[in-house]
């Protein structure tokens, strides 16, 4: 591996992750259609639509903002765990109400996922807490915050307390439960099912040839992705093609990634009824669960005689990057669209006049930043760019 080049050729087994990576999304028509159904589930579940009816503020959504659940405050983080800025609701702190709430700007729970955010996943700080991680929940900052607006308007003042998230998350459940795909039950999947073209980008011929490209090399390919077969297997059909299964060696459905790195889950089959030994995983397979271990033994087993070096690209920071990362500590490439956001279609969703740059504020670097400098080999505005390049990039 030569000094100062990035080179995909230099590894013999790179995995990818499906959604925001190989499968790409309009994120506007997805914001736009994600806000309406969770306002739809909330009204309809007693909340006041005074505030939640309201026309969507682009400007107020920003991928990387940290929820203090109890507080009802929305908070942005600098690299080291300070809080560069902060809402309670949609109203701006001033300096003064930031230094009540988090004195020296900094906020225990905070502090901790700045030095590992898996210690926040799950557990005591994961129920203060919550991070805004991809365009599936960007929404849920606005709607967090037109919320606690409307509770601190009927009480005339700020709650002691405030627990409108749990409700938030049993929206989420109904709509990504796996159970609910193929019922349409989940109105999330019955519109995307419904208008596909609306909310996917189709895989250039160039990306699946690149693709092609590397298997012809020797790569080992693999897909990892936490959706459950049914919907991965639409979402693939929908921007790679209906052969989607054969750009892979295998493939790896309801991960449950971060956990998939850390834990040593079963592999099952696509009913998950069963447990699937690492001996009896085959060569363009499609299975459920698992885990990296027994994986990557897999792989070694597949080119014996190769001393394996191996990739994953994602876009997901912590689910993707820090955690594969920090416990395999194998090489990541991170997808994220922010770094083109100055000529993207959906500008008004990745940058944010109100928070300002996903990536730096006028002072600092976000954690965001610091996640992708430390734990990512290489970061792309998305998959096409990669395959228009070079097969030897300069590393930044």
């Amino acid at each position: 591996m030569e000094p100062g080049l990035f080179r995909f050729s230099d590894y013999d087994c790179i995995g990818f992750d499906l959604d925001n990576t190989l499968a790409r999304y309009k994120i506007r028509p997805l914001v736009d259609m994600e806000y309406e159904l969770i306002v739809q589930f909330l009204v309809k579940k007693g909340y006041s639509g005074k505030h939640l009816t309201k026309p969507i503020n682009y400007d107020f959504l920003l991928r990387g903002l940290i929820l203090d659940l109890n507080k009802g405050n929305i908070l942005k983080l600098s690299e080291d765990g300070k809080i560069i800025s902060a809402c309670h609701g949609t109203r701006l702190m001033t300096k003064d109400e930031l230094e009540k709430y988090y004195p020296n700007s900094h906020w225990e729970p905070t502090d901790v996922f700045t030095k590992d955010p898996l210690q926040t996943w799950n557990g005591p700080y994961s129920e203060k807490m919550r991070s805004i991680l991809d365009y599936y929940d960007t929404v849920v900052s606005l709607i967090f915050a037109r919320l606690v607006d409307t509770l601190d308007e009927d009480n005339k003042g700020p709650l002691p307390n405030y627990t409108i998230y749990s409700d938030i998350y049993d929206c989420f459940v109904e709509m990504f439960s796996s159970d609910n795909f193929q019922s349409d039950k989940s109105t999330f999947y019955a519109e995307i099912k419904s208008n596909p073209e609306k909310y996917y980008y189709k895989c250039s011929k160039k990306l699946l040839s690149w693709l092609k490209s590397l298997r012809k090399q020797g790569k080992l390919l693999y897909l990892l992705t936490n959706s459950h077969v049914d919907f991965a297997s639409f979402t693939a059909s929908c921007c790679i093609g209906s052969n989607w299964q054969e750009y892979f060696d295998i493939v790896i459905t309801h991960a449950k990634k971060p956990g998939f790195f850390i834990t040593n889950r079963d592999f099952q089959g696509l009913k998950e009824t069963v447990p699937i030994s690492g001996e009896q995983l085959k060569l363009h397979g499609v299975y459920s669960n698992g885990n990296w271990t027994v994986l990557r033994e897999f792989f070694i087993k597949q080119q014996p005689n190769v001393n394996q070096r191996f990739l994953f690209v994602g876009d997901n920071l912590i689910e993707d990057i820090h955690t594969h990362n920090v416990y395999t500590t194998f090489d990541t490439v991170a997808i994220c669209e922010e770094l083109a956001e100055a000529n993207h279609p959906d500008k008004s969703i990745l940058h944010s006049n109100f928070w300002g740059s996903y990536f730096q504020d006028t002072e600092f670097d976000t954690i965001w930043y610091k996640i992708m400098k430390n734990h990512a080999k290489m970061w792309f505005p998305n998959m096409e760019f990669i395959a228009n390049q070079s097969c030897e990039i300069e590393r930044i």
